[in-house]
């Protein structure tokens, strides 16, 4: 320090700073939140939603606190049908770190739906433990999605951004944390209603058409009679075309028949001739097939009889 006597001015000469209290604070807040986001502690893909109608929920904060009181009063009012499952935690001071990470780690093994993690307002040092690496790692790890709800609405510490979900404070994560069952009724209500409706316009359309289809019964039936008067015509007239069919074919098998009977041999013999057949049954053809001794069959109409060839003639 130097004295500057004219005018009577003091000058400091500083060497080294060093920031103190929350201003330390606040430059090591900001160097661990950009060395997690390089490290992709803060990614979207990492988060999981929050369920939307959670059973169980387990909550990690003071046990005698203004949170945890007002936790449990929006949850009654808001979805009575929750099960509250209290993690009491030291959430300041010595050991702080440690009691926030292993009140995570119990509720993360207890099969809940979604936690809550947090403390009311405070100033920077108070809400210091929730900016720890310990703390950090166990919400990371944590495999039930999980609420950050640490101060008031403008305290912001690096469990927020690591967390699935950050909540301005404790009675708002409760909120986002469960439905409001009077908004769900109304809801239910509403959607009741336009089922309603629709129900109701679907049966009167559905009316509509039958009422359209008995108008049009007489006509169709007198359709069908039409068509099967027809269809009975047309069978008649079918089986007329037949009987006559068959009664053609018939008379034309008889003038056939009386063909064949006209030039079948035995009809030539019923009119006195006679058929002359060696002893094998051969017909006798020619002359020549013939001579003196020959042996010989005549066929008449009502039988056949042997005989012999005496002597060959010329034609007379």
């Amino acid at each position: 320090m130097s004295v500057y006597e004219r005018d009577g001015v003091y000058q400091l000469y500083v060497d080294d700073m060093q920031p103190q209290g929350a201003g330390a604070l606040a430059v090591a807040f900001e160097q661990l939140k950009s060395r997690l986001a390089a490290a992709g502690l803060f990614d979207e893909s990492h988060k999981q939603p929050i369920p939307k109608y959670p059973r169980r929920i387990g909550v990690a904060t003071s046990a005698y606190g203004a949170a945890v009181a007002d936790i449990k009063q929006i949850t009654a009012r808001r979805f009575p049908a929750a099960e509250l499952v209290i993690a009491p935690t030291v959430v300041q001071g010595d050991g702080a770190p440690e009691s926030i990470a292993r009140s995570i780690e119990q509720l993360d093994k207890m099969g809940l739906d979604v936690l809550i993690v947090g403390r009311g307002g405070g100033s920077m040092e108070d809400l210091w433990a929730f900016n720890t690496e310990t703390v950090i790692n166990a919400v990371y790890t944590c495999k039930t999605p999980i609420i950050s709800a640490v101060g008031h609405e403008t305290d912001f510490t690096i469990t927020d951004f690591v967390a699935d979900m950050r909540a301005p404070t404790p009675s708002a994560a409760a909120e986002l944390a469960v439905p409001d069952r009077e908004e769900e009724l109304r809801r239910i209500a509403q959607l009741e209603s336009i089922a309603t409706r629709a129900l109701r316009s679907l049966l009167e359309r559905e009316n509509q058409r039958l009422d359209s289809c008995l108008a049009r019964r007489g006509s169709v039936g007198a359709y069908i009679s039409t068509r099967l008067e027809r269809l009975q015509a047309l069978m008649n007239g079918n089986r007329q075309q037949i009987q006559l069919r068959l009664e053609r074919e018939n008379t034309r098998l008889e003038r056939v028949l009386e063909q064949i009977e006209a030039y079948s041999p035995l009809a030539v013999l019923r009119r006195g001739y006679t058929l002359v057949r060696h002893t094998d049954g051969s017909p006798v053809t020619k002359k020549e097939e013939l001579s003196p001794g020959t042996a010989l069959r005549l066929q008449f109409a009502d039988g056949s009889v042997p005989v012999q060839v005496l002597e060959e003639r010329e034609d007379e």
